[in-house]
């Protein structure tokens, strides 16, 4: 780090509580380089109250912390740090409001600090803001504790992560499991793997559960997105499984349009490494999509060019009974599902 640095500190040490320093600083023009970015800074100004017991137990407030750059100037009320390794405790970090940006370049900032690298399964940028912040994550950098309400999240496109802008959520997660809340007027989807061009969509309502821990599972529940082209409801499980395959019990489609559609899914492909679905191409042939069909007809394609079209009960294919037939498929293609009314 380079910059001019002002501080006023005082304190006191004892050999029971350890070090206690209070102070005002102020950073001005300075440049903070790391593995993970290089920031100009114009100004950091705060007043803080520094903890130190012992290696490993330390605990930072701050209050009126003042941030600027040439993007962005705001300003935090109460922020929050600690570390306690005793409890088990890698990090603990609570604010009153900031943005999810600083928070996810923190975090990361003091693992590093730690030798410890971030998680590629996390997404490597976050927009948004957050307001009633506490996040805990354990002496292993594991998520332990999180709750706040994000308002304008988003997640930057990476090969694990699709990019995802405007939602709102309220998330509540503790100890391996745990729920979020999402809403959004006004949601971009870009996801070149699986669409052809970026989506833009509301999503009323969806409710989401989660557990982690040796496998990871996220059920979700009244579910519903809308455009232009699409109105879709839905509930379903997303689940860590030995074939990996994606659990979606009930889908329903109360609208759409062959332009839509197609927008979606044409050109898309999602690859599979387990026997079963290796290439799936999904290529809707109707022109519109009733709300609760008696039966959806699925057309395959096998390696043989063989196409077989199978007519299942809609009331199998709403409670999952078609996962077990479509993970038994020899290697081939899905080529399009359709509802028969």
């Amino acid at each position: 780090m380079t910059g001019w640095f002002n501080a006023e500190l005082w304190g006191d040490w004892s050999e029971s509580e350890g070090f206690r320093i209070q102070g005002v600083s102020d950073l001005k023009d300075a440049r903070l380089v790391s593995n993970y970015q290089d920031l100009a800074i114009d100004r950091v100004n705060m007043r803080f109250n520094w903890h130190f017991q012992e290696k490993g137990r330390w605990r930072l407030d701050i209050a009126d912390f003042l941030y600027e750059d040439d993007k962005v100037s705001w300003t935090a009320p109460n922020i929050s740090l600690a570390r306690n390794i005793p409890q088990d405790v890698g990090l603990w970090i609570s604010a009153d409001w900031l943005p999810l940006g600083f928070s996810l370049d923190v975090t990361r900032d003091i693992m590093s600090i730690y030798k410890s690298e971030w998680p590629s399964f996390l997404p490597p940028a976050i927009s948004g803001q957050v307001d009633d912040l506490e996040l805990i994550l354990n002496k292993s950098w594991q998520p332990d504790f999180a709750r706040g309400f994000l308002s304008g999240f988003g997640v930057s496109e990476s090969d694990r992560w699709p990019g995802v802008q405007g939602l709102d959520a309220v998330v509540a997660l503790q100890h391996g499991s745990g729920s979020i809340a999402l809403t959004g007027s006004e949601v971009l989807l870009d996801w070149p793997r699986m669409f052809r061009e970026r989506l833009q969509f509301t999503m009323p309502a969806c409710h989401v559960d989660f557990s982690w821990g040796r496998q990871w599972q996220a059920g979700l529940d009244d579910c519903s997105l809308e455009n232009e082209d699409l109105a879709i409801a839905g509930r379903g499980v997303i689940a860590s499984t030995k074939t990996n395959l994606p659990l979606m019990p009930a889908l329903l489609l109360s609208r759409g349009t062959i332009g839509g559609l197609g927008l979606l899914l044409a050109g898309s492909a999602y690859e599979r490494s387990h026997r079963g679905l290796v290439t799936q191409r999904a290529w809707w042939k109707v022109r519109s999509l009733v709300a609760r069909p008696r039966y959806m007809v699925i057309w395959t394609t096998g390696r043989s060019g063989m196409v077989k079209a199978v007519l299942k009960p809609w009331r199998k294919f709403a409670t999952g009974c078609w996962i077990t037939w479509m993970a038994g498929l020899q290697p081939g293609r899905v080529d399009a599902v359709g509802p028969i009314s």
